[in-house]
């Protein structure tokens, strides 16, 4: 069951925790300060294939910019791995920030280690997902590249419609609420991917 799976989810976030106590967060190396921001945005073109309920696919951004500017920024849109989530890369995201740089770190909902939307519902990682991301990492070669192809295909169309949704968002974010501080300072003639 899926509360059993996300029981799972959290024993194995805890023992982690455990395993690899939290260490201190570098200094950023940039002239800026850094702020922060985070939404919720729901895919009315498309259903969330892992959700039980039929509902449509929300994704959570979250971000890191510049504070003491005006002048627009490249913006810099963030994947996470298997077993990652939208904080996965933070000392990079912050270090961006500070040298004038927008980040945007989507969470991929069911694919994030978890999530965590702007209400403060937290959702965990698809157990069905987990298994296969790890006989996939687990070996260099599964005995049936086909299914693998198949598998790791289907995985990134999702994260590929997911990409694109969030840029399509943040355009007419740009567009429609130019004084927001976080909207206001993308520059949508530069934008790079990472992940």
């Amino acid at each position: 069951t899926r509360f059993a799976g996300n029981c799972l989810v959290f024993i194995f976030a805890l023992s982690l925790s455990i395993l690899c106590p939290p260490f201190e967060m570098p200094t950023p190396t940039g002239t800026y300060s850094i702020g922060t921001a985070r939404h919720t945005w729901t895919d009315p073109t498309r259903l969330d294939p892992f959700a039980a309920d039929g509902s449509n696919r929300s994704l959570t951004v979250e971000f890191w910019y510049p504070e003491q500017t005006t002048e627009p920024c490249p913006l810099i849109v963030f994947s996470h791995g298997a077993f990652g989530y939208s904080g996965s890369n933070l000392s990079t995201f912050r270090e961006l920030a500070s040298h004038g740089y927008v980040v945007a770190s989507i969470g991929h909902t069911y694919q994030a280690f978890f999530t965590r939307d702007t209400s403060g519902t937290m959702t965990f990682a698809d157990t069905a997902f987990l298994q296969r991301a790890s006989e996939l990492n687990g070996t260099h070669e599964t005995g049936n590249t086909e299914e693998t192809y198949q598998t790791t295909r289907e995985w990134m169309r999702l994260r590929t419609a997911d990409a694109h949704f969030v840029l399509d968002t943040l355009r007419a974010e740009c567009l429609q609420t130019p004084a927001d501080a976080l909207f206001s300072r993308i520059d949508l003639d530069r934008i790079g991917m990472f992940g």
